[in-house]
């Protein structure tokens, strides 16, 4: 499997333990949540896919 991904303008990883704030901050967010299906996550679950 590839660990990341790189490009001038993008780069795909998994997450990271240092991602978790960011990712809550998103799904939290009314404006994203708009475009993405299902309910928002608790931080539970957000840590969880975080560490998977």
């Amino acid at each position: 499997m590839i660990e990341q991904f790189r490009t001038d303008r993008l780069i795909i990883r998994r997450f990271s333990p240092a991602d978790l704030d960011g990712f809550c901050a998103y799904q939290a967010d009314p404006r994203v949540r708009r475009y993405v299906p299902g309910d928002p996550m608790d931080v539970g679950a957000d840590q969880l896919i975080v560490e998977a």
